[in-house]
């Protein structure tokens, strides 16, 4: 390879931009694999048509990416090249004005600093045309300190600036002549001349340097900025010459301490540090200068650390250089390195770099040096350099735009496996079951981390390299609790960059809301397309297909999968799962695998290990260790038994706790002891249903609010607990306390550590308290359970089909639904073989007791209203006045009058102006036409649109989810009846209602045992299974 000079300021001929062009793309097309492919041919003739017609060409989004990262990988005298591949682009090629390129210059230093934890990125702006039109950053550095020279000759501040501050003076600058004022932003767009902006002081991070021996050297005053942007160079890529771009990495600490602060022609501060050292400073043999750089230095690390600013010594900067250059020899047979810029400036002989002999050559793309914009600008003022700009200062409130994180730098991971993080949603503890499961699979291979969304600094995630998600979906299409706050900033970080980059509609369509938007699909669908979007968030993903600049977003550095735990007896069947894939896939995130769904009434948990399966071979595959010893070891041991007696055991325990601490920790919920004062069966004794009311009694106060749940712990049946103990075949008293320990593996870089850990779900209890309180043995076991039962059977039979039933999906549903066993039906079925709780919704009367409500709850869904009405009556009592009180309506449903629950206590608060109006349908009553609540909303449509439309009234529904989901539907059809409004009007309206808390529902599942919707749900699930099978083959 030549040495190629600077260009010099002549354009190029279009032969010459063809010809560097040609390089360029193959370079590009064989990155992702498609060299000589009719893509690339195509490209080829795209750029060479432009070319005769505009005498330019412009790169694809994918190009100038794949160009930027590959011109840092080129560059000569950068030793923290090893990072190449993590460069954040801001694509700001649209920007024409030097406003506008302030702007994103801000963005990009608030980016870049990233409070400390520094991110490389770089900023692009139009390319050279004729060379008359040019964009220019003037400051040789983004950020960077003024010089002055004093009449007596002496300088303040850095001398290196001065010729570049007076230019800024002569524009009309005016700086508080200090040794650290920070210059402002010369720039100038389309060669026009140039204007000066101040940079915001808030967006500005610098570090006062201390020492941590050395207590004065604090009483010096120096600082120094945290980011180091470079931003006079040229960046040439297939051709084109970008004059105007701003790239930053972070800091050696040398480069501070030796170049800025203690050369000779910078600040100079060397002779004062030794002075205060008290060193002798009259004989170089005392190697005085030597002691007092290496405490600067020892200074600026600290100081560095200390404020937790992104920085890194030259000995390890050296090193990383040295595994770069053995990556680039090993992958591309050379790495072009200036060895004179690449030593440090000090303890060079004590750095690996110094003893290796470099290549010095140019190859392109490229960051190339150009002359000083105030060298070359044609002004087309009469004074050249008289004309003073208007002096703009701006508060970063105004021109920041809050650009999202995509990349991360310095990981300080513990070993040198890829991260991989893992996030589970649940109210049950399903979810984080799986989750964890999931965790221990990829740990053989990743640096696995598992986490729940609620604790999971959600500001990391546009840092992942590869992101899992495990989550259920509650009530109708609603996320779990501790999934809410990431739903909600998923939203937020979608809408942002539209937000605060003005792109977003002024108009007057209302912005939907994050719970909008987890409830329903037609308004996420509407805003899917991102791409323009994120025109500045160019992402750091590999280029490795075609599509990958059609999917950049703030997440475009990660690669994600979504398992979604739900059931089919739910209409929004995965709903906040499904949503969850939507919105990562939305913010640019790289889609490994396409959203599985796991349906407890069909196969679950095969699904899940079918899917954990796929996808780890997929990562593996994606991160190329497919190959390695690490995965063949998580191989075997997915195929290994999860719970054998060699993996868990009992142990005596080193502590107990209160049994009610116990539940309380394990249920994660706050737990009353309360004493049942009634227990009344209500309705007609002779019905094949029973309703009964229990009245409880708490001896302390405690607070709640109207419509609250309250959730029952119970105990598990003392025959089903009996039947499981006696058929133990450990003869160890089942009443004394034990602690359950699991054998755990982690992975060290020097091998596998095995330990036994005590478990962290299950308290230090007797196996009776455990089978009694603790675990569920009523629901049939799992296939994982039932495939260990058939290795302890001494009937054969018995062992074929407990093998059967574990291995084969549609035998074990078949068996499940049609028996429904406890573990000791189980035990009793296969005699010669051996684990959920209610939610609290936000469901309150309105805070205005003015508001009118409806309650619609057929059957046991009226007990939050009767808890409505009974407040509403104590209201009453306590002298407020009837007419200050909403109008209440009940709109309640039984099969028959014999199961009217309350029904004397709903015709006195009627009689007594508690309840103003109550409607009653009947849908198993002889000689009375069959009606349900849907039905009662159409006959009284019109006042119920009126109270919701005109009266700003709320509409509260509890029942079973099929009851709510049929109610939703029929009250859209009765407001576009009486409103006027279309489909989606209506559909918005209702969601509005819910972010206004005006909507509430309190909807449940289906019970297993119900015959009547057992067999539909049966139906749903297996057509699902077919269909998947069906698209499979």
């Amino acid at each position: 390879m030549m040495n190629i000079p600077s260009r010099g300021e002549e354009p190029r001929t279009t032969e010459e931009i063809y010809a560097e062009a040609q390089d360029f793309l193959k370079q590009y097309f064989e990155s992702i694999k498609r060299e000589n492919s009719q893509s690339h041919l195509e490209r080829l003739q795209e750029v060479k048509d432009q070319l005769l017609n505009t005498g330019t060409y412009q790169l694809k989004t994918a190009e100038l990416v794949f160009g930027t990262k590959l011109a840092w990988r080129n560059s000569t005298r950068c030793i923290g090249r090893i990072q190449w591949k993590k460069l954040q682009v801001f694509d700001c090629r649209e920007v024409t004005t030097a406003s506008g390129m302030f702007e994103s210059l801000c963005t990009h230093i608030k980016y870049g600093t990233n409070k400390g934890n520094i991110r490389s990125a770089i900023t692009v702006f139009p390319q050279r045309t004729d060379g008359k039109h040019d964009y220019r950053i003037w400051n040789p550095q983004l950020i960077n300190y003024a010089g002055y020279r004093e009449p007596d000759g002496t300088v303040l501040g850095d001398p290196k600036s001065i010729k570049f501050t007076e230019i800024c003076m002569q524009l009309g600058w005016k700086p508080a002549r200090t040794a650290w004022d920070i210059l402002p932003l010369v720039l100038s767009a389309e060669g026009k001349d140039p204007e000066f902006f101040e940079i915001p002081r808030e967006i500005v991070m610098e570090v006062p340097l201390s020492h941590p021996t050395l207590d004065w050297f604090e009483e010096l005053g120096l600082r120094w900025y945290a980011l180091p942007a470079v931003s006079g160079m040229r960046f040439d890529c297939g051709g084109l010459e970008f004059t105007a771009n701003a790239f930053n990495g972070w800091y050696m600490s040398s480069e501070i301490a030796c170049r800025n602060l203690c050369d000779s022609n910078r600040y100079n501060i060397l002779e004062k540090v030794a002075s205060k050292m008290n060193l002798d400073t009259l004989t170089t043999t005392s190697l005085w200068k030597d002691k007092a750089l290496l405490e600067v230095n020892v200074a600026v690390l600290h100081s560095y650390h200390k404020h937790n600013v992104t920085i890194v010594d030259h000995h390890a900067a050296s090193d990383s250089f040295m595994k770069h250059l053995e990556i680039e020899n090993r992958t591309r047979n050379g790495c072009p390195a200036d060895w004179i810029w690449i030593v440090p400036p000090m303890s060079s002989s004590l750095t690996s770099v110094f003893h290796q002999e470099m290549a010095l050559y140019y190859i392109r793309p490229s960051y190339e040096y150009q002359e000083y914009a105030w060298e070359t600008h044609q002004w087309t003022t009469h004074a050249k350099g008289k004309m003073a700009a208007a002096n703009k200062k701006y508060h970063f409130r105004q021109i920041a735009k809050l650009v999202k994180l995509t990349s991360k730098l310095f990981a300080r991971a513990l070993s040198k496996r890829i991260k991989a993080t893992i996030l589970y949603a649940t109210e049950t503890g399903k979810s984080e079951q799986y989750a964890k499961e999931l965790g221990e699979i990829f740990g053989h291979a990743f640096n696995a981390q598992v986490h729940c969304m609620a604790e999971y600094d959600m500001f990391s995630i546009e840092h992942e390299t590869l992101l899992l998600v495990v989550t259920s979906t509650f009530g109708n299409g609603e996320p779990p609790a501790n999934g809410l706050a990431f739903a909600e900033y998923l939203v937020h970080l979608l809408y942002s960059e539209q937000d605060n980059s003005g792109e977003s509609s002024t108009g007057s369509v209302k912005m939907p809301t994050p719970k909008s938007l987890m409830r329903g699909t037609s308004m996420l669908d509407s805003h899917r397309d991102y791409r323009k979007q994120l025109s500045r968030l160019e992402s750091t993903r590999s280029t490795g297909t075609v599509s990958s600049e059609d999917n950049i977003g703030p997440l475009s550095n990660v690669r994600f999968a979504v398992f979604a735990l739900g059931s089919s007896a739910y209409p929004k069947f995965c709903h906040f799962g499904k949503n969850i894939d939507k919105f990562l896939g939305n913010l640019g995130g790289e889609r490994i695998l396409n959203v599985e769904t796991g349906d407890e009434m069909c196969g679950q948990e095969q699904q899940f290990r079918s899917w954990a399966s796929n996808i780890f071979q997929l990562c593996c595959e994606t991160f190329c260790l497919d190959d390695s010893e690490m995965v063949k070891q998580a191989k075997e041991s997915m195929s290994a038994k999860p719970l054998t007696e060699q993996t868990v055991t009992f142990a005596k325990p080193t502590t107990t706790v209160p049994l009610q601490s116990a539940l309380a920790k394990t249920f994660r919920r706050h737990l009353l002891s309360c004493k049942v004062r009634e227990n009344v069966i209500l309705g007609d004794r002779s019905t094949e249903r029973a309703t009964i009311f229990v009245d409880l009694e708490h001896s302390d106060e405690f607070k709640y609010s109207p419509g609250d749940h309250v959730g029952v712990l119970p105990c598990n049946r003392e025959e089903i607990v009996e039947g499981v103990l006696k058929r133990l075949t450990d003869e160890e008293d089942c009443d004394k306390p034990l602690q359950l320990h699991r054998l755990t593996e982690e992975l060290k870089i020097n091998g596998v550590r095995k330990s036994w850990e005590p478990d962290v779900r299950l308290p230090s209890v007797s196996i009776r308290e455990l089978f009694t309180r603790f675990l569920d043995i009523t629901t049939p076991p799992s296939t994982f359970l039932l495939d260990y039962l058939s290795t302890k059977c001494t009937n054969e039979e018995e062992e074929k089909k407990l093998k059967l039933l574990a291995k084969d999906s549609n035998a074990y549903d078949d068996w499940r639904h049609y028996k429904y066993p406890t573990l000791a039906e189980v035990l009793e079925e296969f005699p010669s073989a051996n684990p959920q709780t209610s939610i609290e919704p936000s469901f309150h009367l309105p805070k205005d007791i003015a508001t009118p409500i409806i309650m619609v709850g057929p059957g046991t869904g009226v007990a939050p209203f009767r808890g409505f009405w009974h407040h509403r009556a104590y209201e009453y009592k306590k002298n407020i006045s009837k007419s200050k009180t909403g109008f209440m309506w009940l709109i309640f449903g039984c099969r028959t009058k014999g199961v009217d629950l309350y029904k004397e206590e709903k015709n006195e608060a009627l009689g007594n102006g508690v309840l103003n109006k109550t409607s009653l349908a009947l849908s198993r009553e002889e000689g009375i036409k069959k009606k349900y609540v849907q039905e009662l909303l159409e006959e009284e449509g019109k006042e119920v649109c009126d109270i919701l439309l005109n009266r700003n009234g709320h509409f509260y529904v509890c029942g079973d989810c099929k009851m709510a989901e049929d109610v939703q539907q029929k009250l859209k059809k009765l407001l576009m009846k009486y409103s006027g409004m279309t489909n989606q009007d209506v559909t918005e309206y209702i969601s509005g209602m819910m972010d206004d808390n005006r909507y509430h529902e309190d909807i449940f599942g289906i019970t297993l045992r119900t015959a009547e919707v057992q067999s539909a749900s049966r139906e749903t699930a297996r057509k699902r299974r077919l269909e998947s099978t069906h698209s499979l083959s």
